[in-house]
């Protein structure tokens, strides 16, 4: 179990003033707040993307400009040169960084999300092999991530537990403590997956507390479901793209999905093109079709969405074995996700499959908020799920 802070309040200040002498431990603290899209309060203009050295502050800690160059990024993440920072904001995206000091601080901005208590953003902190660190970031500024460490080098593990329609989360400076400095970024595992999804995905409601009919950040968090359960079983590079609500064709307004457009942008909400060429997964797990025959969908227009999202999947990844997977909160999608998947093998792509999962066990693994899966339940699906990967994949 791991221990939860709000960035703020009380108990939040009164952990970070007294640091721990235990490497591994995480606290936080506020700074300055910053108006968003405006420069740092030093008037230094925002950050561009070239590499930055680290600089020393006044204060003694050395601070370094946030890149790709000097820290390692997962999920999707982008520069914004509006804020001077990275963003991060898909569910379990997040960077790692290395150094040698005692301290680990960093300047966080959010552009959505941070209005009000039940959408702004959290994160989970690891670092080294400690228990991790559960924080609520309220509002834009210094927060920091470890303390009282023990001299020598350490790694910081940053994690963003919401899915990016909820709330944004970028960085743009990290501060380590006086007399610390940073080291090389590590490296992420060779194998790659991406999960691509609905609510289900991104973990709406599958931490306490339980019965909130709506999604707060609170009951989200993207390190306690299956694409994330996955990944850590293969030592995998795992991105997840989710958004509460997505659909093969009919969303969960009864709309029609624009989730196929917004999945190949960066952000949500920014119509910056995702670079597909830049990250190539080896497996992407499509988990589609839960909101679609509750609110409208027909049969000929899933085939047609289904049959579009494959077409997409498998232009911009040719080598990507593609596995569609549904079926734990309702089944009435399955039979058109059959049809789609035997069309697109009958048409000779064979590295397409399909795996139906299990309905969710409410009477032993409980029910999540707005009567979504547990953590539990997430756990129960990876297990289900990885003799299928393993098989496809032959890892």
């Amino acid at each position: 179990m791991d221990n939860t802070f709000v960035l703020g309040s009380t108990a939040a200040q009164s952990t970070a003033s007294s640091p721990q002498t235990t490497a591994g431990t995480a606290a936080v603290s506020t700074g300055g707040v910053r108006t968003e899209g405006t420069a740092p309060a030093t008037g230094r203009p925002p950050s561009s993307s070239a590499a930055t050295a680290p600089a020393p502050s006044s204060s003694g800690s050395t601070e370094l400009t946030v890149s790709e160059s000097s820290v390692t990024f997962f999920g999707r993440h982008y520069e914004d040169p509006r804020f001077g920072a990275w963003f991060f904001n898909w569910t379990g995206a997040g960077f790692l960084v290395r150094f040698s000091g005692t301290s680990l601080a960093a300047d966080f901005i959010s552009n959505h999300g941070m209005e009000t208590a039940a959408t702004q953003p959290y994160i989970r902190v690891y670092v080294d092999d400690g228990e991790p660190a559960r924080l609520k970031i309220t509002q834009n500024g210094r927060v920091t991530l470890a303390e009282g460490l023990s001299a020598g080098e350490h790694t910081v593990r940053v994690v963003k537990l919401n899915e990016t329609m909820l709330n944004s989360l970028g960085v743009q400076k990290l501060i380590v403590s006086s007399g610390g400095r940073f080291l090389p970024p590590p490296a992420l595992p060779a194998r790659r997956i991406e999960v691509i999804g609905d609510s289900i995905t991104c973990g709406y409601g599958n931490v306490p507390p339980f019965g909130q009919a709506e999604l707060t950040s609170e009951i989200e968090d993207g390190t306690q479901t299956y694409g994330a359960f996955i990944g850590a079983h293969f030592g995998a590079d795992t991105r997840i793209a989710g958004v509460s609500g997505a659909a093969v064709y009919r969303n969960y307004l009864g709309t029609v999905s624009n989730f196929f457009t917004r999945y190949a942008w960066s952000d949500y909400y920014d119509e910056i093109p995702y670079d597909f060429t830049s990250w190539t997964p080896d497996l992407v797990i499509l988990n589609l079709g839960t909101n679609d025959f509750d609110k409208g969908s027909t049969r000929e227009e899933f085939l047609a969405g289904g049959k579009k999202w494959l077409e997409f999947l498998r232009q911009k990844y040719p080598g990507a074995v593609i596995l569609w997977t549904y079926g734990v909160m309702n089944r009435q999608s399955d039979p058109v996700i059959r049809e789609v998947v035997a069309a697109r093998n009958q048409a000779g792509d064979s590295r397409v499959s399909y795996h139906p999962l299990t309905a969710m066990n409410t009477a032993a693994d409980g029910i999540g908020g707005g009567g979504h899966p547990t953590a539990a339940t997430h756990r129960k699906m990876a297990d289900e799920l990885i003799p299928v990967i393993r098989t496809l994949m032959r890892w």
